[in-house]
């Protein structure tokens, strides 16, 4: 979990697989609430919690880089953690980044391409999701959450919001000026009570938006590894793109929508789809 930190008393010992924090923080506090409710949803156990996240067996790594002047998280302190998570020798790890990346004050062209160690890695041992939210029809970088640089990485994983009626929440469309096609890959629900913090909370007042999208795709995707180990992120993406429904959405059941990816997220459909999804023409039309 990319965040805010994780509040320690959600993941004790036992279900911690390792920390990290800029600046001397503490990975295991989380003043804010924000990263702890992305481990829950991703990986909440009842024994600990009190209820399920989607991958309750999963264990937490809490990586908490700085804060920005802006309140969100500085985008160099980022790379600086997930280039950690690389070096920490972990054979598979999914790397929830709900927060998105903010800031960055190259050129265009350079935010996209850096760091080559961290996009090399991303076919390998490590799997990003990000959260799309906050988007605009640019692939400018001066906007919070906006699909450019590694948040529309062909090798990423990136979650949109729907609304009650599965509809793209109004701040969740990327439109048709993001940086690289095939983004948003799929889309997660925002309505529900879902957890906050170390208790339930009402989602909609809490803004989880599309924060809360991501850990439901990261939850997924370390039930398809456990499930399939041998199975490499190319093969998992194309397995989430096999199984989302784009049929629960308004609209024709096209393969892909710019707005609503390849569809809403179904577990279940894309646990099935790894077995065959190295022979699906999408495994050959993208990475």
């Amino acid at each position: 979990i990319v965040d805010t930190g994780v509040d320690g008393q959600s993941f004790p010992s036992d279900r911690r697989a390792g920390e990290w924090a800029d600046g001397g923080a503490n990975a295991w506090e989380d003043s804010l609430g924000h990263g702890t409710m992305a481990a829950l949803i991703a990986a909440a156990s009842t024994k600990h919690n009190g209820f399920d996240g989607v991958a309750p067996a999963a264990k937490i790594f809490s990586l908490k880089p700085k804060s920005g002047p802006t309140g969100g998280l500085q985008g160099t302190s980022i790379l600086i953690g997930l280039d950690y998570l690389l070096g920490s020798n972990l054979d598979q790890a999914i790397a929830n980044q709900s927060w998105g990346i903010v800031g960055c004050n190259m050129p265009r062209i350079a935010c996209q391409m850096i760091p080559a160690r961290l996009v090399s890695r991303m076919n390998q041992g490590i799997i990003t999701v990000w959260a799309a939210g906050n988007n605009r029809a640019s692939c400018s970088p001066s906007s919070t959450g906006t699909l450019w640089g590694l948040n529309s990485l062909p090798s990423s994983i990136s979650v949109g919001a729907l609304d009650r009626e599965l509809k793209p929440q109004s701040y969740s469309s990327p439109g048709p000026g993001q940086c690289f096609p095939f983004h948003p890959t799929l889309m997660a629900p925002t309505f529900g009570v879902l957890p906050w913090g170390r208790g339930y909370r009402n989602f909609g007042k809490q803004g989880g938006a599309t924060s809360s999208c991501a850990p439901q795709v990261s939850g997924a995707l370390a039930l398809m590894m456990t499930l399939y180990p041998k199975a490499d992120n190319r093969l998992l993406r194309n397995a989430l793109r096999i199984g989302a429904n784009s049929r629960l959405l308004p609209g024709p059941p096209i393969p892909y929508n710019p707005l609503t990816g390849f569809g809403m997220l179904q577990i279940k459909n894309s646990i099935e789809a790894i077995a065959s999804a190295a022979v699906h023409p999408y495994y050959w039309l993208m990475p």
